[in-house]
């Protein structure tokens, strides 16, 4: 991997703000991973191994706290940002 490239991912419910912030990050030389299914969030761990994790935890009208607790579960030194 080149200095300074990432491995980010992103999950949102919303296509349009996940193909915008994935657009964005990959112009800057990351390699940006993207998903709007939470259920996925477990393999996308632990096949891609994300540096960075952006995540609206804001799904189906409610705020899922616990798939931050997941996540932090099952891998406790990735940096999350929470992108409400």
């Amino acid at each position: 991997m080149e200095v300074g490239m990432a491995k980010i991912s992103t999950i949102d419910g919303y296509p349009s703000i996940r193909d915008l912030l994935s657009e964005e990050l990959a112009e800057e030389g990351n390699v940006v991973v993207s998903t709007g299914d939470p259920n996925l969030i477990p393999e996308m761990l632990w096949t891609f191994e994300p540096d960075l994790m952006i995540l609206d935890p804001y799904v189906r009208g409610e705020m899922r706290w616990e798939l931050l607790e997941r996540i932090k579960s099952q891998k406790p030194h990735l940096q999350i940002l929470i992108f409400c």
